[in-house]
């Protein structure tokens, strides 16, 4: 697989590597393509279909890849779950940032393992017979394999991310939809459709594949395919849809005239002392004998050790009375206190939930009940 053998290759398929092919690494593959083209193509039967006849192309299907994934994630999550055993406080005090250890974790796992040094195969790929390749057949350099991890790992570790930006802020709101749905759906998109190549936006940025290592064996990547023009306008579609997708939502919330006022009770919440981060939501619920209309408020405390939950549990639902008057005519105020961590590859959570109607709330001698602790 180190050098692959071009004597198999037609005029069309070398011209087809020299485009992809690293000509600082590799400059001697680059000089023979070139010699090879500068030579009148034989006109022979096509000794590159003899070789896939006889050798079927190996390229890595949707179904392994997606199980080789699945076991590399498992045994990341395991690390992740025995990191926040021994060091869950501190996990806790980087609140959303602590995605970032999961991020280092992944591109440590698989920067070693999928680089010259790991021969391109993670545990997952090595038991389903896979490995990573770059277009020419050799073995990836960490840089490169640190490009690819960080295309599809971005939207993994900022998808649900508690990351403190005002929800009515439209340009942030897009470039993160951009990376998490852009990046991802394209990404999975490609997965499963780029057929036969199943070439991932990772691997399109960086110019690798993975492969089936039967092909290795014979010393040749199967010839590469040429990308179907449709793909491109799909992927442009993703793109338009993830960054108007934010647009959209904040229209139909003006439209129910509902997102004023709760952004304006949660903007309110999240400014109070012990506060990590916030979440308000008005919803109907259906019981037995009639609707039940609640506010619903999620907060994140900074320190796992509040030393009066329910004080803090009745200051977020008054203040957001204050803010929000119309929930004074809900049957239910929900207030929940979470505290816990999260990494991306584990997390681990204790809540409590105080429930009561709006003038309880208010009340200064009637406490709410506890709805329950988990």
């Amino acid at each position: 697989m180190e050098h692959p053998d071009f004597s198999e290759y037609t005029h069309d398929q070398l011209r087809q590597v020299l485009t992809r092919i690293d000509r600082q690494r590799y400059p001697e593959r680059v000089a023979e393509i070139e010699r090879r083209l500068a030579q009148p193509q034989p006109a022979v039967a096509d000794g590159v279909a003899a070789v896939a006849a006889e050798h079927p192309p190996a390229w890595a299907g949707f179904w392994r890849r997606t199980a080789a994934f699945a076991i590399d994630m498992t045994l990341l999550a395991l690390v992740g779950a025995v990191l926040g055993t021994l060091f869950a406080d501190a996990l806790q005090a980087l609140g959303g940032w602590g995605r970032l250890v999961g991020l280092g974790l992944a591109l440590a796992y698989f920067v070693s393992l999928e680089s010259r040094g790991g021969r391109g195969q993670t545990p997952g790929k090595a038991l389903l017979d896979l490995a990573v390749r770059d277009v020419a057949g050799g073995r990836l350099r960490p840089a490169v394999v640190a490009g690819r991890t960080l295309v599809w790992a971005i939207p993994f570790f900022l998808n649900q991310a508690p990351l403190p930006l005002a929800p009515d802020n439209l340009l942030a709101s897009a470039a993160l939809s951009l990376l998490i749905f852009g990046l991802g759906a394209t990404n999975g998109y490609l997965l499963m459709f780029d057929r036969p190549v199943r070439r991932s936006l990772a691997d399109r940025f960086c110019g690798t594949v993975v492969i089936r290592l039967r092909a290795d064996a014979h010393g040749r990547l199967p010839v590469m395919p040429p990308w179907w023009r449709g793909h491109r306008w799909i992927v442009a579609g993703i793109v338009l849809l993830s960054l108007s997708g934010p647009l959209v939502m904040m229209k139909l919330a003006s439209v129910a005239r509902l997102m004023g006022p709760l952004l304006a009770a949660q903007t309110r919440v999240q400014a109070l002392p012990g506060v990590r981060h916030v979440g308000i939501v008005q919803s109907t619920s259906l019981g037995a004998s009639r609707q039940s209309r609640v506010l619903s408020i999620n907060l994140v405390m900074a320190s796992p050790r509040e030393p009066d939950p329910l004080v803090l549990a009745r200051r977020a639902a008054r203040v957001a009375l204050q803010a929000y008057p119309d929930a004074q005519r809900l049957d239910m105020i929900a207030v929940t206190l979470a505290s816990g961590y999260d990494i991306g590859l584990w997390s681990e959570w204790r809540s409590m939930t105080y429930q009561a109607a709006p003038a309880k709330w208010l009340a200064t001698d009637a406490p709410p009940a506890v709805a329950g602790a988990r």
